[in-house]
C-alpha cells in the first residue's frame, strides 16, 4: 500500500497541475510565455500542505523539509510543475521521491538497473529490501 501511495500521489498531483496549468493559461498547450502566476502562493501552500499531510516528505531529512516545501511552492506558482532540490554531492533528490529518467536512458543498456540503483535511498527509507 505504501509503495502504491509513493507512486500514485505524485502521478495524481502531476495530472492535476497539468490540468490547472492548461486551464489557467487560456492559451494553446505548451505556451510558457505567460508572466502571470499559475497558482497563487496561498493555493500552492494549501496544496503542499495537503501533500505533506499525505506523507510526501516522510522520507526526507527533517532539516530539508522547509527548503523543499518552499522550492515546490515556488515551482507550482511560476511553472505549474512539481520540482525538488537535488543534493549537490550525489545528485539525488532531497525529497527521495522525484527522480527524473527519460525513456532512452531507462530502456537502453543497463538503464533500468541503474534507475533501481539510484532509487535505493528511497527503498531503504521505505523498508524495502532489494537483492
Amino acid at each position: 500500500m505504501q509503495l502504491i501511495a509513493t507512486i500514485i500521489v505524485p502521478l495524481v498531483v502531476g495530472i492535476v497541475f497539468g490540468w490547472l496549468r492548461h486551464r489557467r493559461s487560456g492559451s494553446v498547450a505548451g505556451n510558457t510565455t505567460s508572466t502571470h502566476l499559475l497558482l497563487s502562493r496561498t493555493e500552492a501552500e494549501k496544496l503542499v500542505d495537503e501533500l505533506a499531510a499525505l506523507g510526501y516528505y516522510q522520507y526526507s531529512d527533517a532539516a530539508d523539509v522547509n527548503k523543499l516545501r518552499d522550492d515546490l511552492m515556488d515551482s507550482l506558482c511560476t511553472h505549474g510543475t512539481i520540482s525538488t532540490i537535488y543534493d549537490e554531492n550525489d545528485e539525488f533528490p532531497l525529497d527521495y521521491r522525484y527522480y527524473s529518467f527519460d525513456g532512452e536512458s531507462l530502456f537502453e543498456g543497463e538503464g533500468f538497473s541503474d534507475m533501481i540503483g539510484r532509487m535505493q535511498g528511497t527503498f531503504g527509507r521505505m523498508g524495502v529490501k532489494w537483492n
